[in-house]
């Protein structure tokens, strides 16, 4: 097991869906999980993506459905190269930024 985390260091899929969570740093043993390929934050009220998640290099598949996110910061997509599916659905955003506007 990853030190102090509740997961094994090998987990490959996280959901963590309707959790009434409002910031992934009070969850610091997320960022140990170096394996992992898919992440659903959905129906939380996150309202920031901490620059702790550059260490998800390894992520497929990337959910913030229902949030609270108004911006996606611009190193988001660099540091996740694998990424296949990212939902963004339901925030708060008042436009598209720089980080995924040629995605559009």
């Amino acid at each position: 097991l990853a030190s102090n985390s509740p997961f094994p260091s090998s987990l490959t899929s996280l959901n963590l869906d309707g959790n009434g969570i409002k910031s992934l740093e009070s969850f610091p043993y997320l960022f140990q999980l170096e394996n992992l390929r898919h992440l659903a934050l959905g129906n939380n009220q996150i309202s920031g993506i901490p620059s702790r998640m550059r260490t998800f290099s390894c992520l497929q598949s990337l959910d913030f459905n229902h949030n609270l996110l108004t911006h996606i910061p611009t190193w988001l997509l660099r540091s996740c190269p694998r990424l296949e599916y990212l939902n963004l659905g339901h925030n708060k955003f008042f436009g598209i930024n720089s980080a995924i506007s040629h995605l559009a």
